[in-house]
């Protein structure tokens, strides 16, 4: 309970660095929070404190694919996302910058009768550092209101690591790295490219599947271009915002590489 203690306030003073480094960009300029709110937000303010909520953005967020059934159970309805392993080959670098830090996680799922998702447990590891022992702690959903914000933090470790949540509910930091950069930028709008560059050498602008892509390839160069500029570079904005900082973009190329999906594209 100390570690998510020194954690929460860890949080609050690394949210500041982030509204800060978001204003100073001049891309953003005044503009960068004018943002509609959620309709979920704008029907009930406290919606994202509840576990139902916290199971509906695992499965509706960046990445559904993370979470993985346990098959070894003959019912199958308990489910887990593990982020263990690779996260733990960065705790103790990340927790040596100031006012961030890191843990191992795993968080493990139940499917109810009605059909819905909960959480059922999380677990959160340090590895020994600065003369300290490896600390390992379980935290179950809690009813008591001071127990119940243990659990809030414990939450807030797996969902994204990034200024964008909604969820400030400890698996919450975990997540954008893990999902977002490999999902989005490497999965998505990088292998994209090749498509694109290939419609426009190989089909005329009247041929039928060059009029179907176009709209979904519109802009996606481009867009492209100005992240490799500005979003994924060396001391970018998402090194600059996501809590990871300049380890940011290195754990996304170990878990991207890690997944696979490297070998397999060589293979074919």
């Amino acid at each position: 309970m100390k570690e998510l203690i020194v954690l929460s306030w860890k949080s609050m003073a690394y949210f500041r660095i982030c509204c800060l480094g978001l204003l100073e960009l001049p891309t953003l300029g005044e503009n960068a929070f004018c943002f509609e709110l959620p309709r979920l937000f704008q029907r009930d303010r406290f919606s994202w404190m509840r576990d139902e909520e916290f199971s509906r953005e695992t499965l509706a967020g960046m990445n559904p694919f993370s979470i993985k059934c346990l098959t070894a159970l003959k019912e199958k309805r308990l489910f887990l996302i593990d982020y263990y392993d690779v996260f733990m080959l960065y705790v103790k670098k990340v927790r040596e910058i100031k006012g961030t830090t890191l843990y191992a996680s795993r968080t493990l799922f139940i499917l109810d009768d009605d059909q819905s998702l909960r959480p059922m447990a999380i677990e959160l590891t340090r590895p020994p550092m600065d003369g300290k022992p490896q600390w390992k702690q379980v935290y179950t959903p809690e009813t008591s209101a001071t127990r119940y914000w243990v659990w809030m933090l414990a939450r807030l470790m797996h969902l994204p690591m990034t200024l964008a949540t909604t969820n400030l509910s400890v698996t919450a930091l975990l997540t954008c790295n893990h999902q977002v950069l490999p999902l989005i930028m490497l999965r998505t709008h990088c292998c994209t490219e090749p498509y694109i560059i290939a419609t426009h050498r190989q089909l005329s602008s009247m041929h039928p599947i060059y009029r179907l892509l176009h709209p979904y390839f519109r802009y996606t160069i481009e867009i492209n271009a100005h992240a490799r500029q500005n979003l994924i570079n060396a001391g970018g904005i998402i090194e600059r915002t996501f809590s990871p900082q300049k380890y940011s973009m290195e754990m996304s190329s170990v878990i991207y590489g890690l997944s696979g999906d490297l070998i397999i594209k060589m293979i074919i």
